[in-house]
């Protein structure tokens, strides 16, 4: 059984954002990037305190090694307003199984992450934040320069 504190909906929040203030501040004196430090306690931290189950973040296929090897291919991390014209729909279309969808952002400013267990229809007026391949290249645009 998880002790309440872990499982607190503030505190697990409030320790992410205090341990990346001390990541940010190490690289600062150590003068080393900041994604290093922020990396390797997210490595450490995650199996520690269960959080994020990695199999339900993003999607059940998807893993870390998944979208750093998809960074180093070149692929990008968008935010793409949705419209009544440019859908969420029409945007897995044109992208098919080369789009990953990670947060959608409505109107109100509501952030919602895509899960496994939480699935989300982002609805024209909201952000769609992807990982995608660079330059929004279509796959048959992208297999031409593999």
């Amino acid at each position: 059984m998880t002790a309440p504190l872990l499982t607190d909906k503030v505190f697990i929040p409030a320790c992410v954002i205090f341990a990346g203030i001390i990541c940010q501040w190490i690289a600062w004196r150590v003068k080393l990037p900041a994604i290093l430090f922020l990396l390797f306690t997210g490595i450490a931290a995650g199996p520690v305190a269960g959080f994020p189950d990695s199999d339900a973040l993003f999607g059940k296929d998807i893993t870390f090694s998944d979208l750093a090897a998809n960074l180093t291919k070149g692929w990008k991390i968008h935010n793409t307003p949705l419209t009544e014209q440019f859908t969420y729909e029409k945007l897995i279309e044109k992208y098919e199984s080369r789009l990953i969808p990670l947060f959608a952002v409505q109107p109100n400013g509501n952030l919602e992450i895509f899960t496994t267990d939480h699935k989300i229809k982002p609805r024209p007026g909201w952000t769609l934040i992807a990982m995608m391949p660079g330059n929004g290249a279509t796959p048959e645009e992208m297999k031409k320069t593999m």
